[in-house]
């Protein structure tokens, strides 16, 4: 019997084929073509991963010829020659974050960061103003055991406000201009520090005119604690705290509603030295 070819061309057709054993060998420096519209098919798991040769780290990407190009991936973020995607440091900024309005991200059981809304005794606006809610601070937040709701009206600090630790007063729509609420204290006495508590007594509207505006501030920064208070409503209450300047006077700066405006506030300050 004669020697049967493992490659040979198929009788009757154009078909050539490599049989069972048979092997295509092309030499160093010879090209296997396939011409525009031609078809290469190789049956699945035939090319594994190992066949291809590509440099550590890089992945395959679709070039502006339509062919595959080895790449490094850059940018936002990398891969490692494990597979592993790492997204870089202050690559996910605000404009590529989507968050509904007034919402934070916080942490959850799982480590993936939820949308949640603030809530409790503080929240927060689309802006970052956080605001303490009304009747919030209560007696075990203060030193000394005085509930935020006596604060509001000085139920409670008679003694505080007599010796010189503290002063009460309202301030209606009228008021216009700097008001001394506490006197500056003398030269060698130092900083004190300062509980302010806000509550609203008149809601603010501007009617056919402008509704006034309040700050607190010590002299010669009047906004220093509080800065145009002009948007609240009757029963509301805030809180502020922080070092009123030696030799400096606590005051209360309001600016007069027009027309028909409205709005008012009643403001009390304890103020502790900070030195003995």
């Amino acid at each position: 019997m004669g020697y049967q070819p493992k490659v040979y061309r198929k009788q009757g057709g154009d078909e050539q084929v490599v049989a069972d054993g048979g092997k295509i060998t092309i030499e160093s420096g010879g090209t296997l073509e396939i011409e525009s519209g031609g078809i290469l098919s190789i049956a699945d798991g035939a090319l594994e991963a190992p066949d291809m040769a590509l440099a550590s780290a890089k992945i395959l990407v679709g070039n502006a010829s339509g062919k595959a190009a080895a790449a490094d991936m850059s940018g936002d973020a990398t891969i490692s020659n494990a597979g592993v995607v790492t997204i870089g440091a202050k690559k996910v900024t605000a404009a590529k974050t989507a968050i509904a309005d007034g919402k934070v991200f916080i942490g959850g059981e799982d480590g993936a960061a939820a949308e949640k809304t603030l809530s409790g005794d503080v929240t927060v606006d689309r802006d970052g103003v956080t605001t303490i809610g009304s009747e919030k601070v209560t007696n075990a937040m203060l030193a000394g055991g005085i509930e935020a709701s006596k604060l509001a009206n000085g139920a409670g600090l008679a003694s505080l406000l007599a010796v010189g630790l503290g002063a009460s007063a309202a301030y209606a729509k009228t008021t216009d201009g700097a008001q001394t609420l506490l006197a500056a204290n003398g030269s060698g006495e130092g900083a004190r520090a300062v509980l302010i508590v806000v509550l609203v007594d008149e809601t603010f509207d501007a009617g056919d005119g402008a509704k006034p505006s309040f700050s607190i501030g010590e002299t010669d920064t009047p906004a220093k604690f509080v800065s145009g208070l002009d948007t609240a409503t009757a029963g509301d209450m805030f809180v502020y705290a922080g070092s009123l300047t030696e030799e400096k006077a606590l005051l209360v700066t309001g600016t007069a509603a027009t027309g028909t405006g409205a709005g008012g506030i009643s403001v009390t300050v304890l103020a502790l030295p900070t030195t003995a």
